[in-house]
């Protein structure tokens, strides 16, 4: 059964609206249902599919905070929809990992190539991190950063530490050739196929 809604009577002759009619809509394109509980109330919603965004929707459909006698979903959708709506979410899964695999390519991390780009201090310096320092703030709302080491090579004085060695903000340094550490699309598809078929149509795909 799909979404439906009540059509209730204009007159209370018993002291509550009667139903007289009730309208249907996404028919075969409910995905799923769940509940939000708050701490007073719950909202309840339906995953759809809406043909005309082709684009999986959630609808509430009834609630607690006030009356919704008679509103209702069932799960009825089509093996068709089902098929669009993984497609769907397959793409998006696969799109906010490759921007979070892009982003922790380009954190600054122990072992990897940097250049100092910004700051006031030895800009154009070309480094392999070996030390990461702990999360720091300027202030409460300040974004987090932290301090790294960075070595020009591999020379190391007699008591085996590293001589040659420069230390900067994190967010003053870019990674030298980040591509390199990108993960393998293939395995990024198959992660992302893997959510699509496995995950609850109410987890976030971002």
């Amino acid at each position: 059964m799909p979404l439906y809604t009540p059509v209730y009577s204009k007159e209370e002759p018993r002291g509550h609206l009667d139903i007289i009619e009730t309208k249907e809509s996404y028919v075969g394109r409910v995905l799923e249902t769940y509940e939000e509980n708050g701490y007073h109330d719950s909202d309840f919603y339906a995953v759809v599919w809406d043909d005309e965004t082709e684009s999986i929707l959630h609808k509430q459909y009834a609630t607690t905070r006030f009356y919704s006698n008679g509103y209702g979903a069932k799960v009825d959708a089509t093996p068709e929809v089902i098929a669009k709506a993984t497609a769907e979410r397959k793409a998006r899964f696969l799109e906010s990992a490759i921007e979070a695999d892009e982003e922790t390519a380009k954190t600054v991390a122990k072992g990897k190539m940097v250049e100092i780009n910004r700051g006031r201090k030895n800009r154009g310096v070309i480094g392999e991190v070996f030390w990461v320092g702990n999360p720091e703030k300027f202030s409460y709302y300040a974004k987090e950063h932290r301090s790294v080491g960075i070595k020009l090579n591999n020379e190391k004085d007699d008591n085996g530490k590293f001589k040659n060695v420069v230390f900067a903000y994190d967010y003053n340094c870019d990674v030298v050739n980040y591509e390199s550490h990108l993960t393998d699309k293939k395995h990024l598809e198959e992660i992302a196929t893997n959510k699509a078929n496995s995950y609850s149509y109410s987890y976030p795909t971002n």
